[in-house]
């Protein structure tokens, strides 16, 4: 074996020498697709072939902005041009384009539960590898999807970039270690009222001037579920069917915790924690009930708790500067940021 080139870039970098890509059909093309797009450009190994959108327009912008050099004239309407020409082709087709067996892997980020289902099971018919960006679609039937994978032949993935592949990615390397899981989950902005949000007060409560959002191509509705808790309960829910972690029995707190504090507060309750059980989804909020900002609060990145039974790891918990809770047996591993649709090509 070639040990050089046993790392994923390395090998990406290999099918470029070779003159070999792998072939990526995205449908639905928003914020995040246009983020995906923005470093697929740059990464050897890659080749986008397929973009499906129900806009032309939309399509044109998110590659504008992705920093194709000219959109229209990338832009195809046939797939024999796009292979030939080294061109992208655009449906307005979904299932079009999640059918064809030109494909390796198809990217279904419409947000529509219903078509992303459609457009996964498309996928596995024609033997194409699948990441579902669409959560909500893996929350409902993300394991039935990964079984018709299996039978398929091929892979069911979820997007990494998004906060669920990153906690779920973190709690297998800590089980992995021998360790026991107490809470895994993510940050956010949170306070009660923002129940009470809607998607014209999203983007104000989010911080984001008008100028910032339209400058960002924005999507109130997205960012109203961002905020009011619907998105981080979602996101949850499929850390849980994915990783085994229970769900709150009462819904999540969203208990006010900055990454210094994460071992203390998210533990059970028999310990001097908040939980009701270990081995839980939680989200915390970076703001303090009475809406000052948490210093080191990790709004916009993920953790996992988890805990030791033995004194000597625990000292090498305090040796090494590990955060921990007051025994000293529980610690946490944090990200602050997550990068989005620029690191789902990893």
């Amino acid at each position: 074996m070639d040990f050089i080139n046993n790392n994923l870039y390395q090998r990406l970098k290999l099918l470029k020498e070779n003159n070999k890509s792998i072939k990526v059909g995205i449908v639905g093309i928003g914020k995040f697709s246009t983020m995906f797009l923005a470093q697929a450009r740059l990464t050897k190994g890659l080749r986008i072939m397929a973009l499906a959108d129900l806009k032309y327009s939309n399509v044109q912008n998110a590659l504008k902005n992705a920093g194709f050099l000219d959109a229209s004239k990338t832009l195809v309407k046939s797939l024999k041009e796009a292979k030939s020409n080294n061109k992208i082709w655009f449906t307005e087709d979904g299932s079009e384009l999640s059918s064809t067996d030109e494909l390796d892997v198809i990217i279904e980020a419409t947000g529509n539960v219903e078509a992303a289902v459609v457009h996964a099971l498309n996928a596995f018919n024609a033997k194409s590898h699948v990441v579902m960006v669409t959560v909500e679609a893996d929350a409902l039937c993300g394991k039935a999807l990964f079984e018709k994978s299996l039978s398929a032949g091929v892979v069911y993935s979820m997007a990494y970039g998004d906060q669920p592949a990153i906690i779920c990615e973190m709690v297998d390397q800590l089980r992995s270690s021998g360790m026991e899981i107490i809470c895994a989950g993510k940050g956010t902005k949170y306070l009660p009222e923002y129940h009470c949000s809607t998607p014209a007060t999203a983007l104000g409560l989010h911080g984001y001037s008008d100028e910032v959002a339209k400058k960002g191509g924005l999507n109130p509705k997205m960012f109203n579920s961002f905020i009011d808790g619907t998105k981080s309960s979602i996101e949850m829910a499929v850390v849980a069917n994915a990783t085994g972690l229970q769900v709150p029995m009462n819904g999540l707190h969203f208990p006010p915790s900055g990454s210094s504090t994460l071992p203390q507060i998210l533990k059970g309750k028999n310990f001097g924690g908040i939980l009701e059980q270990e081995g839980t989804v939680e989200v915390v909020s970076s703001l303090e009930r009475n809406g000052v900002e948490i210093k080191d609060h990790i709004r916009f990145g993920v953790f996992a708790v988890f805990k030791t039974y033995s004194s000597y790891v625990a000292n090498c918990f305090n040796e090494y500067g590990m955060i921990t809770d007051n025994s000293g047996l529980y610690s946490c591993l944090w990200r602050p940021f997550h990068l989005i649709g620029l690191e789902l090509g990893y």
